[in-house]
């Protein structure tokens, strides 16, 4: 008999101080996303053009960050597969660092879950990062995902309250 095998998981719970439309905006529009998705860093956020007439479902993203401190461009990439206005967004997730690794292998992609819950005028957010394989990965995402949320609470209250980022200071951090 087989045994079922954890899928490895990252999970975050974080409440908003915004209404579920405007955090799902910020997840959603490429202007919002600038101002907190990467760490002081140059950044570019493209949609499929799909999305700008309506259609979500299997449209692609790319985002682009550069870090000055490394001289590194760190891209990630994907495809929508859930986006249900404004309780939640589900997509693919493919990292790659430096312009050598723009090909994608949909074998490699992870999944990344985003869910709000409506608190009355305030937006629980649970992010759910699946199918990381490896420890190290799983410490690097967790370390990213926990400052791109610091910085999306700083959008909605400049004084939110900072969730400690685990580990070691990331290499990616800007001081």
């Amino acid at each position: 008999m087989a045994t079922a095998t954890a899928i490895p998981v990252i999970t975050i719970t974080r409440v908003l101080n915004a209404s579920r439309e405007r955090v799902f905006a910020a997840w959603t529009d490429p202007t919002l996303m600038n101002q907190w998705f990467a760490p002081s860093s140059v950044f570019d956020v493209t949609f499929d053009v799909a999305i700008e007439t309506g259609t979500h479902l299997g449209c692609s993203y790319k985002l682009q960050m550069f870090n000055r401190k490394a001289g590194t461009t760190h891209t990630a990439v994907g495809k929508y597969i859930e986006f249900v206005p404004p309780e939640k967004l589900v997509f693919t997730w493919d990292r790659h660092i430096g312009a050598c690794n723009q090909d994608t292998d949909p074998a490699e992609d992870t999944i990344v879950s985003v869910e709000l819950r409506d608190l009355g005028g305030k937006t629980e957010l649970t992010l759910t990062h699946a199918l990381v394989s490896d420890a190290a990965s799983r410490a690097s995402h967790t370390q990213g995902w926990t400052g791109c949320i610091n910085r999306l609470a700083r959008l909605f209250d400049p004084n939110a309250e900072q969730l400690p980022v685990p580990g070691p200071r990331p290499a990616w951090q800007v001081e």
